[in-house]
Formats: C-alpha cells, sequence, structure tokens
C-alpha cells in the first residue's frame, strides 16, 4: 500500500536555484575534504580491516586512532557508508576491509574519485526520492517524499547530509554547477568543480631532516606511494611526510628495496640529492632495514636549504 502511494507522489523536477560564487566555493571545499578523509580511512582500512560496532559505525578504538592523524571524527561513520554504497569497503563479521575497487579508487584523481562517489550516492538513494530521468528530485522536496514512514525525517537528515558532503549541495539548498548534470540523470561532470579544486602536483622538496614537503596536494597514486615509505605528518594544501625507521621499515617489508625507493624519490624531487646530512636519525630494527635505511639517507638527503 505504501509503495502505491508512494508511486502517486507527484514529481516536479524543477530544477533547484544556482549556488552562487562562495557557496559553489563552500561546496567545493566540503567535496575535496571529505573525498580526502574518505581516502585516509580507506589507506587505514588498508593496513588493517576497521572494526565496526553492531551499528555499523566505527569502533571508538579506531576513531581515537583517526583523530591522532587529525581525521575530522564526526564525519567518518557517513565517509564509511558512502564508500559502502560505492562498493570501495565491504562490512564483514564487524569489520571494514577495502575491496580491489577501493585500491583502484585510491589511485584515481581527486575530480575522479569525487565523479564516482556522487554516482554511487546517486544510485544509492531511495527510490522515492528518483526522477523519472534516473536522477534526483529537488533536495528541498526530499522530506515530503515518505510521508508514512516514521523513520523518514532522520533518513532523509543523513542523505542531506551525505550530498552536503559530497558538495552536491550548497548553502540554502542552492545547487552548485557540477551537481546539475547529476540531478538530471546524467553521468558525472566533474570539469567545474575541478576549477575550484586545488592543483595536484607531483613533486616534492625533499629536507634536510628526512621529511618531504608537496607544494600543493600530492597526485593521488604518487601520495598513497609515498605513504607507504613514510608517515605523512600533515594533510594541508602543503602536505609533509617524514621518513622514519619504523616507515622504511615497514616499506621493505611489503617489498620495496633500496633501490626501488632510491628511483621513486629521485623521480619526484624538485631539490637533488647529496652527500649524507649532518644531522642524524633514527635507524630501523634490523640489520638489513639499517644498511638500507642509510643508503637511503646519503642519496635524498636534499642539496637546497629546507623549505620553510
Amino acid at each position: 500500500m505504501i509503495d502505491r502511494a508512494l508511486d502517486s507522489v507527484s514529481e516536479d523536477v524543477t530544477a533547484a536555484d544556482p549556488a552562487p560564487g562562495t557557496a559553489a566555493a563552500h561546496a567545493a571545499e566540503r567535496a575535496f575534504t571529505s573525498v580526502a578523509a574518505l581516502a585516509d580511512v580507506l589507506l587505514m582500512a588498508r593496513e588493517t580491516p576497521l572494526a565496526l560496532l553492531t551499528s555499523g559505525n566505527l569502533a571508538a578504538g579506531e576513531k581515537r586512532r583517526m583523530t591522532d592523524v587529525g581525521l575530522p571524527v564526526d564525519i567518518v561513520d557517513e565517509l564509511a557508508a558512502i564508500a559502502l554504497d560505492a562498493a570501495l569497503v565491504t562490512a564483514d563479521e564487524r569489520q571494514l576491509r577495502l575491496t580491489s575497487a577501493g585500491e583502484k579508487w585510491l589511485r584515481l584523481a581527486a575530480a575522479e574519485r569525487w565523479a564516482q562517489l556522487a554516482e554511487a550516492f546517486r544510485t544509492a538513494l531511495p527510490r522515492g526520492l528518483h526522477s523519472a530521468s534516473g536522477g534526483w528530485l529537488p533536495v528541498s522536496q526530499w522530506a515530503d517524499q515518505h510521508p508514512w514512514d516514521p523513520s523518514w525525517d532522520e533518513r532523509c537528515a543523513v542523505l542531506r547530509e551525505r550530498a552536503g558532503m559530497l558538495g552536491l549541495i550548497a548553502d540554502g539548498d542552492t545547487e552548485p554547477g557540477w551537481a546539475v548534470t547529476l540531478r538530471e540523470g546524467a553521468p558525472a561532470d566533474a570539469a567545474a568543480l575541478n576549477q575550484m579544486l586545488p592543483t595536484e602536483v607531483d613533486r616534492i622538496f625533499l629536507q634536510n631532516d628526512l621529511t618531504a614537503i608537496a607544494p600543493g596536494p600530492l597526485a593521488s597514486a604518487l601520495d598513497v606511494r609515498l605513504r607507504s615509505i613514510a608517515v605523512r605528518e600533515s594533510a594541508a594544501q602543503a602536505s609533509s611526510y617524514r621518513f622514519t625507521a619504523e616507515s622504511i621499515s615497514h616499506a621493505l617489508a611489503e617489498g620495496e628495496t633500496a633501490a626501488s625507493i632510491l628511483d621513486f624519490l629521485s623521480e619526484l624531487s624538485l631539490t637533488g640529492s647529496r652527500n649524507p646530512s649532518s644531522t642524524s636519525s633514527a635507524r630501523p630494527r634490523s640489520a638489513m632495514a639499517s644498511c638500507e635505511f642509510s643508503r637511503m639517507q646519503s642519496r635524498v638527503a636534499p642539496a637546497s636549504p629546507a623549505v620553510t
């Protein structure tokens, strides 16, 4: 009976008001922040499956770990739900595990990452929110689409929050340009969003203290590789990474070699190489890793002054 009633709800597909420049910029920033934070969550799940509560939310211990690395812990449960909709992770035996699709997603550019998430979000919307064209009804109408469902207000609020996190809704329920094709049922077109995202870089500055600084968001595939060798210390637009005893030992255990690490860093480096820095650093625990770490230190220490 409810389904038949829902089918009779009139469909008004009048477009939402376009988002003005400032509102669109805020929506783009939210989308960028959410995509970057989700990548961090997936990288943690890649390292070891994340524990879940019976409710499906992430366990408190996992959230503490995320807080420690600077993730916005207030949105991680919704990020995990968005990732599940996109099949980037799977929930199995109260653990969140990265899928092969998630592994591929991690290597996409930011705009491509967003497009995949946005299309998956649209597909996962309840039937009552879909338009005849395969898109969605204007967000201002979502609250009225399931009037007989007592839990709908809460669920609708969650869906609106996720749409906002993906930059599909701007301030005042206005619509940024990149959401139009999705609402109309067409494939995601991230061109307008991409113009508002920070430009990705493919080079880093190697510093005397065995840190690396990317002068902007590092291209996704390079960031994933670098973070398998070094620890990311900050995630601002100019991200910093630190080579530690543990990070090098881990990289070697995962199949990296001194040669592969040095080749990779040589390709990325804007500062060249010289003899070992006079500053000392921690050595890995194993003798083999210690030897390789010393070789790496002597090869990647930069000649130019540290970037401040």
